[in-house]
């Protein structure tokens, strides 16, 4: 076992330079178990040439060991000392930056000052270290042999066809979609390390990136390229292997450009939300480096400075204002989430204000689709705040209430491939002692629960169940709200895809709930097209792709017959309202004053997505109306 090897005295930091200064480490050669040991060094960023960054995960913040340095020791986690044994060299000394070493971490002064450096850090790096840990048997080399074969085969197809959208799908029966490495790619792309929000920008800034995972190395921008041409080239492996790589990875989500806008960052830090941190203020301050991030003339400054005194409520707090006050754009409030703890709170604090530490819904409408735009033909003039900024006055429309509200829908149901291989992979032992037990029992099936999704077509497809849909429009509209209306591919917005009608044709059948449908003999054609096409254009695949929109969200129907996806803690008497210059509308709750209002959060209601209710304000009766968010 591992023991501690106290020094004789801890190492004391000095204090930086004024400036752009940090530390850097020079990590002594060594082999397998042998102490490690270093020295620490200050220097100017700019004069600073030919070193590493490391990017890994933290782990336990216990610190069980340690590095030696100047005949003292500073104390490590047992990741980072797994991480520098793995990156030491055995003849040569080497040159790393690595923040728990070179960041004096009881100075929260210092702290601040270099997280606001971190990004140059890792941009100015001549290569940045992703240190995933070990592979534990489960392929590194297979992982980068593959990344190096789709990289390869990738630049053969640009080069043949010219440009991406010309390069064909995989076809299901290619040998590389029955490849058996994929499954060491699922392995890998689990382990923390994507898991953890510092390394975001760790990785984007890096002139050079490698990742290390066991013994192999390989680039990161062969994972970067495999994950694209799986997302739009070969979806039905990603679907298959869950090889499900945050978004925020690629490039075009956090460079800034000339078409930059206000929406791309708010983007950013809501698809962020699922990562992990010690420190919730760490859900800004970690992306400060990023240029979306940097606002004034140039991009010369930061959204917020770093201020690690500051409790993380205040930080977000302080964003919002200066997103708002800066851009006077509403695409930050699209991002809202809220439990209803957050959103009944007594603290005063303001519901309009971001929660990035409420994790709730995987993705949030109208910030990734530019289709969406309620509020056409409005704008916000000026966005007005109370002298104590936590009341929020903007103009807009109430449209509509909420009728009734689904209990939770259900999650995705795991597929007969997926049960087969967790079948096969039971001891056949136990395989017989289950088989034995399941022959024993006696299912009571009188009480047991219909699918949500069965009962609730039930309900709609009533003909006394308000709509505001044509009686033969209400599966699709039921089936595009569940999507919340995002097309697959080139999928049409309005038309029914091949996996939405397979499920379609399944609730009908569950259900036996037919009113509704246009033309049954459709739906069956195109789901029989879907099952021979194979890659699983089925209803199971439906799910998984809606279930980034309903999952902890609620189904709606609203006093006019209108579907929705509204946010989980929506009620019913909640009013529906479309805000002068945000894509979607929103479900706002009543307080004791006159024209004050809880922002609950965006919905997708379906009908209403494209401007319809401006077009038709005065035909409705609809008059503009202060809307004051508390």
């Amino acid at each position: 076992m591992f023991r501690l090897v106290k020094s004789p005295q801890p190492y004391q930091y000095g204090p930086l330079p004024t400036g752009n200064y940090i530390r850097y480490l020079v990590l002594q050669p060594g082999k397998e178990s042998e102490p490690l040991s270093c020295d620490l060094h200050t220097s100017a960023l700019a004069d600073l040439t030919d070193f590493e960054a490391v990017s890994y995960v933290w782990g336990s913040s216990n610190k069980v060991a340690q590095v030696w340095c100047a005949g003292r020791g500073i104390p490590i986690t047992a990741n980072l000392r797994d991480v520098l044994r793995r990156v030491r060299l055995p003849d040569a000394p080497r040159r790393l930056w690595a923040d728990s070493i070179c960041i004096n971490q009881d100075d929260r002064k210092e702290k601040a000052e270099q997280v606001a450096l971190m990004g140059q850090i890792y941009s100015h790096a001549s290569r940045t270290l992703i240190c995933l840990g070990p592979d534990n048997g489960h392929g590194g080399s297979s992982v980068a042999f593959l990344l190096d074969d789709v990289f390869k085969m990738t630049e053969n197809q640009l080069q043949k066809f010219g440009s991406w959208d010309r390069v064909p799908p995989l076809d299901p029966k290619d040998a590389l979609a029955r490849d058996a490495r994929w499954k060491f790619v699922h392995k890998m792309i689990t382990s923390p390390w994507f898991r953890r929000l510092w390394v975001v920008q760790e990785a984007a800034l890096s002139r050079d990136a490698s990742v290390l995972y066991g013994l192999a190395e390989f680039p990161w921008r062969y994972l970067l390229r495999t994950h694209f041409w799986l997302l739009f080239k070969a979806n039905f492996l990603w679907l298959q292997h869950g090889l499900y790589l945050n978004d925020i990875h690629r490039s075009d989500f956090w460079t800034a450009d000339k078409h930059t806008n206000p929406t791309q960052f708010a983007s950013f830090l809501a698809r962020a939300k699922v990562l992990r941190c010690t420190d919730d203020r760490d859900r800004i301050f970690a992306f400060l480096g990023l240029a979306i991030a940097r606002f004034g003339p140039g991009g010369d400054r930061p959204i917020v400075e770093p201020n690690y005194t500051k409790p993380y409520f205040e930080v977000y707090h302080e964003f919002a204002l200066e997103f708002l006050r800066h851009m006077n754009d509403l695409s930050l409030l699209s991002t809202i989430d809220h439990t209803s703890k957050t959103l009944e709170a007594d603290s005063g604090e303001p519901t309009w204000v971001p929660r990035w530490d409420c994790i709730l819904c995987h993705d949030q409408f109208g910030l990734h689709d530019s289709r969406f735009n309620a509020s056409k033909g409005t704008k916000q003039e000026k966005l007005d705040f109370d002298s104590c900024a936590t009341a929020l006055r903007l103009h807009g429309f109430i449209i509509d209430r909420v009728h009734f509200r689904s209990k939770g829908l259900p999650r995705q149901h795991p597929s007969s491939s997926l049960l087969a291989r967790l079948w096969q992979s039971l001891p056949s032992r136990m395989q017989d002692l289950l088989n034995s037990l399941a022959e024993l029992v006696v299912p009571d099936t009188t009480n047991m629960k219909r699918d949500a999704f069965v009962e609730l077509w039930k309900y709609l497809s009533c003909p006394t169940t308000r709509s505001a849909y044509a009686n033969g429009e209400r599966l699709r509209a039921f089936v595009k709200t569940l999507r919340g209306g995002r097309p697959h591919d080139d999928e049409d917005y309005r038309k029914l895809g091949a996996d939405e009608a397979s499920f379609g044709l399944w609730l009908c059948r569950e259900s036996g709930a037919f009113d509704g449908v246009v033309d049954i003999a459709e739906l069956e054609e195109a789901a029989a097209a879907a099952s021979a096409e194979g890659g699983g254009n089925d209803s199971v695949v439906f799910r998984t792709r809606a279930k980034t929109w309903y999952t902890s969200r609620r189904f709606v129907l609203t006093n006019h017959g209108y579907y929705g996806l509204a946010p989980g803690v929506t009620r019913e008497g909640d009013l529906c309202c479309i805000i002068c210059g945000m894509r979607v509308p929103v479900i706002l709750r009543k307080t004791g004053r006159e024209n004050c209002y809880k922002l609950v959060g965006g919905a997708f209601i379906f009908g209403l997505m494209e401007g319809q209710a401006m077009g038709n304000r005065e035909n409705w009766g609809l008059e503009e109306a202060d809307i004051i968010l508390n």
